[in-house]
């Protein structure tokens, strides 16, 4: 009876080892999953860009926006902004018609975001230089699982459509509805 008990209990805790492990691994990997999705949306979005503002940091919250112009035909140039909340580690997206000025509402594409605010901006816009003719924004996305890692989705996306870009500001395109 011993031998059971003791065998018995060996199993049940390598059995809640094992649960254990594998919770940790899903939570890491469901937040690199988020990166990367985050990462492939924003890619897509800037293959159209057309324009776009040094991205800026308002109170806590960090902001990117860039303009794209390159749609199909009958539709109206519009704008993409992105924010960065670190309040609730939420990254969002909105877009709006540069015409009619309506803007959808905001899109979660990430929750668990951690970067810090100071230190750690997620967006840069690299301008245009001797190696590149456009503009391009890289992109630093530190989201934490539940069990507490940090993983780290990083990217460079080129604005393939602003070679004739005016020189970027805080305000140069798509500035209509502000930063809440």
């Amino acid at each position: 009876m011993t031998v059971f008990t003791v065998v018995l209990l060996v199993f049940l805790n390598t059995v809640r080892m094992m649960a254990s492990t594998t919770s940790r691994i899903y939570g890491s990997t469901t937040v690199a999953t988020e990166g990367r999705t985050a990462l492939d949306l924003l890619s897509r979005q800037l293959d159209f860009a057309s324009a776009a503002n040094l991205p800026v940091q308002v109170g806590q919250n960090w902001y990117l926006e860039f303009e794209s112009d390159d749609v199909k035909a009958g539709t109206d140039p519009f704008c993409t902004q992105w924010r960065y909340q670190p309040s609730t580690d939420v990254l969002q997206y909105r877009t709006w018609s540069t015409v009619t000025l309506a803007a959808s509402g905001w899109n979660t594409v990430a929750r668990t975001m951690v970067n810090d605010p100071s230190s750690q901006p997620p967006f840069v816009l690299l301008g245009s230089d001797a190696g590149f003719t456009v503009m391009r924004v890289t992109a630093d996305l530190r989201l934490q699982s539940p069990a507490g890692s940090t993983v780290q989705s990083q990217g460079q996306f080129t604005l393939r459509n602003s070679l004739d870009a005016p020189v970027p500001t805080t305000s140069t395109v798509c500035t209509q509805l502000g930063r809440p």
